[in-house]
């Protein structure tokens, strides 16, 4: 039990450092329209930072939910034996649960006047999480497939 653990924390390091590079990005990006720039006066440097953080923190949580989704979904199964595609949609579905239960909380205390989703940022946030448990898919069994015969796994 400590083992799976320890393996969705490392998932969930793993999927920040690839949310925090975006983030940047997305910050960068956000600094330079100018709806942005009039709501908060903060340098270039601050809004990206606070942009890779905020980016890197979701991303580690959704790699979290991601590998305890897999893990219960996927039980019993090898890396040999997943899907591409099952695990692209437990990919989604891991980055879509923390925007989810953010919507529901927002919702719950505000109520629903006046809101709206914007549906870029929400298949953004789902293709990013298809991409990432795609690529640990993709990077388990190119590690299974180097490994020698019959020397088992660190």
């Amino acid at each position: 039990m400590l083992h799976r653990v320890r393996a969705a924390l490392v998932i969930g390091v793993l999927w920040a450092f690839v949310w925090a590079p975006i983030g940047a990005a997305v910050g960068g990006y956000e600094y330079q329209t100018e709806d942005f720039a009039l709501v908060m006066s903060t340098p270039l440097l601050g809004t990206v930072t606070r942009f890779a953080l905020g980016w890197g923190l979701m991303g580690a949580i959704s790699g979290f939910l991601f590998a305890l989704t897999l893990a219960l979904a996927e039980r019993g199964r090898t890396v040999a034996t997943l899907s591409m595609g099952r695990v692209a949609l437990w990919g989604a579905i891991g980055a879509l649960i923390l925007p989810l239960m953010a919507f529901f909380v927002v919702l719950s205390i505000f109520g629903s006047h006046g809101m709206y989703i914007e549906f870029l940022p929400i298949l953004s946030v789902v293709g990013l999480g298809a991409a990432c448990g795609t690529t640990m898919l993709w990077l388990g069994r190119r590690g299974s497939e180097s490994r020698p015969a019959g020397r088992p796994a660190a």
